[in-house]
């Protein structure tokens, strides 16, 4: 199931990110901390990404679900190296 860029826009506006941008035509970025970056390009399918600056990993955020659990963990203040454990558990790692 693919997350609608409204429903993205809704859990940005959510989520206490530091800084929400769009990088290029079509893709907004939504840092959540310095370390932790998620992305929404409309143009390749509505294809959600989360990227860890500091594990150099990104994965496919695949539905709203995953969306809100990640939200949760940020906002209940969890680090990212916590953040990042969960990804490596529940969802699929682009291998970036």
């Amino acid at each position: 199931m693919q997350i609608q860029q409204p429903d993205f826009m809704y859990f940005v506006s959510n989520v206490n990110a530091i800084e929400v941008t769009q990088i290029k035509d079509g893709i907004v970025l939504c840092k959540l901390s310095p370390q932790i970056e998620i992305s929404h390009d409309y143009k390749k399918k509505n294809l959600v990404k989360i990227k860890f600056t500091e594990f150099n990993e990104e994965f496919v955020i695949p539905d709203r679900k995953c969306l809100e659990d990640l939200s949760t963990l940020h906002l209940e203040g969890e680090s990212s190296t916590t953040i990042h454990e969960w990804c490596k558990e529940h969802i699929e790692n682009t291998g970036a």
